[in-house]
């Protein structure tokens, strides 16, 4: 420590250099007595030590900290390490708690600590990280478009670096489960298993990604129109190249890794990149009614001629592509006008 500064000195009763030092010290604070690393300064003319506010400032802000890590067994690493481990921002990361914005930001930094209530968030995320499902999905209406696929990524990324498939399918779940049955997701409770083998079925050989999101769309849709209520129960969003599971992206990469399906990219003679999506397991027929094989067989036979452009173009003259506008979800209800 070398740094000097010229400070008043109550025993020389003047201005003298200083020098900035430090020292491990034991310190009697509320009911603990607490070791903390204290900077003070010292005169350079008598040796005696000089108040320095700042000083005083950051061994009392240490000793807050190390109170709070001793009572509530967490501290300021803790809190960033558990936000960092799901990969998200301060901002991202304090709008699925639904805390405000700065909250997160002041924890980390040590400003203010979280009361008793935010303390048993933090560690309820430590000991089960996926329990941020929960919160994300509570709030998740509260997001943009982009802030929900950029979270789901990040979780997503998370969960599956642990192995931990049925984290992973509680994340689907809270994507596309809605507590109620609506026509955004044709009046029918969220199934997971049901939408894992519809895409191994349309996969069964290999499909482009851009057919197979239309292949899902139409199945559900042409179920709605005929039986009232869809197959999987998600939601799709109108993009431009057609409608689409929402979150799809996310939803591939969640049966990649349970190894449900291979993805590949190739480069095609055109110079675009073609994304191949292949069922790595067999098709479960029995979880489907018979309405639903055969609904599920028509599409599958109607398109397949189809390549992934001329699907797409056949969707985008759907009144549900037309008359959706971007990034929101595509009611039901326009099952009624499906082409097909």
């Amino acid at each position: 420590m070398n740094e000097l500064k010229k400070k008043f000195c109550d025993e020389c009763n003047d201005y003298y250099e200083t020098e900035l030092k430090e020292k491990d010290s034991i310190i009697d604070f509320k009911d603990e007595s607490i070791k903390v690393n204290e900077k003070f300064f010292v005169c350079k003319n008598c040796g005696n030590e000089v108040y320095d506010e700042d000083c005083a400032n950051d061994t009392l802000k240490n000793l807050s900290v190390k109170y709070y890590e001793i009572k509530h067994g967490m501290g300021l690493y803790d809190f960033k390490r558990v936000r960092n481990n799901y990969g998200l921002n301060q901002i991202l990361f304090s709008k699925i708690l639904n805390w405000g914005s700065s909250t997160v930001k002041r924890y980390e930094s040590g400003v203010s600590l979280p009361d008793s209530s935010h303390i048993s968030i933090y560690k309820i995320l430590k000991s089960n990280p996926a329990s941020i499902i929960n919160f994300y999905q509570e709030n998740k209406e509260n997001l943009t478009f982009q802030e929900q696929e950029e979270i789901e990524k990040n979780i997503k990324e998370y969960l599956i670096s642990n192995n931990e498939q049925n984290i992973i399918f509680d994340l689907l779940r809270s994507i596309y489960f809605s507590k109620e049955q609506t026509i955004f997701n044709g009046n029918t409770k969220f199934n997971p298993i049901k939408l894992l083998n519809l895409i191994i079925f349309f996969s069964n050989k290999y499909v482009l990604k851009t057919k197979l999101m239309k292949l899902l769309w139409y199945a559900d849709f042409l179920m709605f129109k005929n039986e009232g209520k869809s197959i999987s129960g998600i939601s799709y969003v109108r993009l431009p190249y057609g409608p689409v599971p929402k979150s799809h992206d996310l939803l591939l990469g969640t049966m990649q890794s349970i190894n449900a399906i291979r993805i590949t990219e190739e480069e095609s003679s055109n110079g675009y990149t073609r994304i191949i999506i292949e069922a790595q397991k067999e098709f479960d027929k029995k979880i489907f009614d018979g309405i639903e094989i055969q609904i599920i067989k028509h599409v599958n036979n109607f398109f397949n001629d189809f390549g992934s452009g001329q699907i797409t173009d056949f969707s985008h003259k759907e009144k549900a592509w037309l008359e959706t506008p971007e990034n929101e979800d595509i009611p039901y209800s326009f099952a009624y006008t499906l082409r097909i």
